[in-house]
C-alpha cells in the first residue's frame, strides 16, 4: 500500500530501527478510510497519533488499540491539504498546518477540533515550544505584514485555560471560613 502523498487512503509503516526492516503495515483503507494521502504524522499523549492528510481528512490514529491491530479514534474534516503538524505535550494540543486553510488545532486529549488558526496562503509548516506554549509559522513574503517583505514567521499565543471561577470561590470561602473560624477560637 502507498505510505504517503496522493489521494489513496495510504498507512503508516512500522519500522525496526535496528534490522532496517518494515515489520508491519497499518492500512489506512482497512480502518475504512477512502482518501487520505499521509503527509505528517505527530505522536500525541499516550500511544495516539495524528496523521495529517493532503485529502479527505486528518485522523487520530491509535496502533496499540485492538491488541495491536490499531484503531482509529476520530476523524477532523476541517483540518484538509495538511503538510506538517505538531503537538504540543504540555498542553495536549495538535497543530495541523494547511497552505490553503491555516493552522487547524485539535485537543488530543478531548479528540475535539477547537479552532481554526488564519495564516497566508503557502503557509504549510508549524513548530511548537512545549515551554512557552507558542505556535510558529513560517510566512513567504508578504506586503500584508509590515516588515514581512522578505518572509517573516507568525507566532501564535496558545491559550492556557484558567481555572473555572467555582473552584476559585469555593476555594476562597473555605480560607474565610478558616481564618473566622482561628478568629473565634483566639478569642475563647
Amino acid at each position: 500500500p502507498q505510505i504517503g502523498g496522493g489521494a489513496d487512503p495510504g498507512g503508516i509503516a512500522v519500522i525496526d530501527p535496528v534490522a532496517g526492516s518494515v515489520t508491519k503495515v497499518f492500512d489506512l483503507a482497512s480502518f475504512g478510510i477512502a482518501t487520505c494521502g499521509p503527509t505528517g504524522l505527530a505522536l500525541g499523549k499516550g500511544n495516539q497519533m495524528m496523521i495529517g492528510c493532503s485529502t479527505g481528512q486528518s485522523i487520530l490514529f491509535d496502533p496499540t488499540a485492538n491488541s495491536g491491530n490499531g484503531a482509529v479514534i476520530a476523524t477532523f474534516t476541517q483540518a484538509i491539504g495538511i503538510d506538517e503538524l505538531a503537538f504540543d505535550p504540555t498542553l495536549g494540543l495538535f497543530f495541523l498546518a494547511s497552505s490553503m486553510n491555516g493552522v487547524s488545532v485539535i485537543d488530543g486529549i478531548a479528540d475535539d477540533f477547537l479552532q481554526q488558526l488564519p495564516t497566508f496562503a503557502g503557509s504549510h509548516s508549524v513548530s511548537v515550544d512545549p515551554v512557552s506554549n507558542e505556535v510558529f509559522v513560517p510566512l513567504r513574503n508578504t506586503t500584508t505584514i509590515a516588515g514581512c517583505v522578505t518572509g517573516c514567521v507568525e507566532v501564535f499565543a496558545a491559550a492556557v485555560p484558567e481555572p473555572g471561577t467555582l473552584p476559585l470561590m469555593a476555594g476562597g470561602l473555605l480560607a474565610l471560613f478558616g481564618f473566622a473560624l482561628r478568629r473565634r477560637t483566639r478569642q475563647e
